[in-house]
């Protein structure tokens, strides 16, 4: 019972923090492969954040990724690169013609507390 109850919670408060990328279009543009990010190990400290530059080829495919402003951690600026060229839109098309994306985004990683809800609930069922 207590798996189940576990099970049933993590499941609510799994996704409280997340947005579905592909379901909010900003000027016709979505995500055919959101970015999945999860470098909450990687943080060192204090929460921090990073801001990179997203370009597409007239496919969706990302072509390129910059970092525009760093976090400071060279294994999560790593991390959040790769996350985004694994990632695709779907291709933007304007007029019958198609066009290349180029984005900005700012990834904000905040450190978990170990007295949240979640951790607490854990603790209680074990």
């Amino acid at each position: 019972m207590k798996f189940l109850l576990l099970g049933f919670v993590l499941m609510l408060c799994g996704n409280t923090f997340a947005n579905n990328k592909t379901s909010n279009p900003q000027n016709g543009i979505l995500w055919k492969n959101a970015p999945y990010i999860d470098g909450h190990n990687l943080l060192k400290g204090k929460p921090t954040s990073i801001t990179v530059e997203v370009e597409s080829d007239e496919t969706g495919k990302v072509i390129s990724v910059h970092v525009i402003k760093s976090s400071q951690i060279l294994a999560l600026d790593s991390y959040v690169v790769n996350a985004y060229k694994n990632a695709s839109f779907y291709p933007f098309l304007e007029n019958g013609e198609y066009f290349p994306i180029r984005i900005q985004q700012t990834v904000d990683f905040i450190k978990e507390e170990n007295d949240s809800f979640k951790n607490k609930l854990i603790k209680f069922l074990k």
